[in-house]
């Protein structure tokens, strides 16, 4: 299940584009008013396996994240994508809880992670004087961790990366997301 199935998103919304909705991490109940379970128990039925798309680490004004959370964004004037601070331990705790919940409510087997937007500006805006490329550092990190921690909490899930096109490609991300022996 690709982009758009979260709140916000749908014909007739008035934002109802997927990308202007990043930050809500939840079915959109007007088209999923059970959520997504009732889909990943129509797929498994069949013996196939499902996968649904997030974008966790962008987040978009307005959304659930956006008005609830923000001391965990890197904001950047005169841009309206926020970035969500996986450096920040207690933010990178959170948002592994909630797709934790995500995951095994809505019976997910293969977790996509999308990231469609340019990092780079945000963690150098926020490093201090003499700390370049803190923010990077700790960001990858929570970003490892946040992957490591679904592993353990779901053993057999896949972890898809599709990362705008291919523009997070590195070894460790392999090794997160296809554990020896996979």
């Amino acid at each position: 299940l690709d982009a758009g199935w979260y709140t916000g998103c749908g014909i007739g919304k008035e934002n109802g584009s997927w990308w202007q909705n990043v930050g809500n991490w939840s079915a959109d109940k007007e088209r999923f008013p059970d959520g997504l379970k009732p889909v990943s128990d129509a797929v498994h039925s069949t013996g196939a396996k499902f996968m649904v798309w997030f974008e966790p680490e962008r987040v978009r004004p307005g959304t659930e994240i956006a008005r609830d959370h923000q001391e965990w964004l890197l904001k950047l004037k005169d841009n309206d994508n926020f970035l969500f601070d996986l450096g920040n331990t207690e933010a990178r705790v959170w948002l592994t809880n909630r797709i934790s919940d995500i995951i095994k409510n809505e019976g997910i087997d293969y977790y996509r992670q999308d990231f469609n937007m340019d990092p780079y500006p945000y963690w150098t805006e926020f490093d201090r004087p003499g700390r370049t490329g803190i923010h990077e550092i700790r960001h990858i990190e929570g970003l490892y961790a946040f992957w490591d921690t679904l592993l353990v909490r779901f053993p057999d899930l896949l972890i898809d990366n599709c990362a705008s096109g291919g523009r997070r490609i590195d070894l460790e991300d392999h090794s997160q997301a296809c554990p020896p022996g996979r």
